[in-house]
């Protein structure tokens, strides 16, 4: 072999090696710990918008509280994995005391990060933490998770999370954020209740985002039915949506 070929090869090995190497290392760099700092005392307190809708096309006054989550104490699964409880305290305004209403269970598996809401366990995050990555997030939810709403689909089933913005910086309100992920779960339109003569549109969106050395600080939430178009029967909606905003961290 000339010495001009073995110079190219020995070059190419080269770059094969950085470009490896680098994308080991930003592997390495964003732990999910990074984005869900758990720790005993740690809390973040968010503005909670919520609402329903109600039969006969009408939707109620958005509700809005402020709701404190705080890491209590520590917790094991079924499998012995360590893990976090969180308690959630709610008041209707600042002038308010704060009360215990709702209680979470959060492990950090290294290459998952589980979120356990009223027996319903989401797959939050998921390593790698790279741009485009996906990953099942709802894989451990049973059939039609929300029962008491008779919605006609199985709407939480088969989501792909999905990375974007990594490592952006974000503005919520008076706080700002150097480093942050979004999480978008899901964005589906189905027919437009505007058409007249739609007999059934729907509605889904979910997306989250993680502050870096915080948590979660962004959450929005939305799933709603309309049935219609029926020969003596009322135009309708159902479903439910909330938006949690945090306004203030330790």
């Amino acid at each position: 072999m000339s010495k001009k070929l073995i110079l190219a090869a020995a070059g190419v090995l080269i770059l094969l090696f950085s470009a490896c190497k680098k994308q080991t290392e930003n592997f390495q760099t964003a732990p999910l710990s990074d984005y869900v700092p758990l720790e005993v005392g740690k809390y973040i307190i968010y503005q909670l918008d919520s609402f329903v809708y109600m039969p006969f096309g009408t939707r109620d006054t958005t509700i809005t509280y402020q709701v404190k989550y705080t890491v209590a104490g520590t917790v094991k699964d079924g499998a012995g994995h360590d893990g976090f409880l969180i308690t959630r305290e709610i008041r209707k305004t600042p002038a308010n005391a704060w009360g215990i209403d709702n209680s979470f269970q959060v492990f950090n598996k290294e290459l998952t990060y589980e979120f356990s809401d009223n027996n319903l366990k989401f797959i939050s995050l998921a390593a790698p933490i790279k741009e485009n990555f996906s990953w099942k997030g709802n894989s451990y939810l049973p059939d039609n998770p929300y029962p008491s709403y008779d919605f006609t689909s199985d709407f939480m089933s088969d989501w792909d999370y999905i990375y974007t913005d990594v490592s952006q910086p974000l503005s919520l309100g008076t706080l700002s954020f150097d480093n942050s992920i979004t999480v978008l779960q899901r964005d589906d339109v189905l027919g437009d209740p505007a058409i007249p003569g739609t007999a059934f549109a729907e509605r889904t969106y979910s997306i989250e985002k993680y502050a870096k050395g915080v948590g979660l600080v962004y959450k929005d939430f939305l799933h709603w039915e309309y049935q219609g178009a029926n020969p003596g029967v009322q135009n309708s909606y159902k479903g439910f949506g909330i938006k949690l905003t945090a306004i203030a961290y330790n």
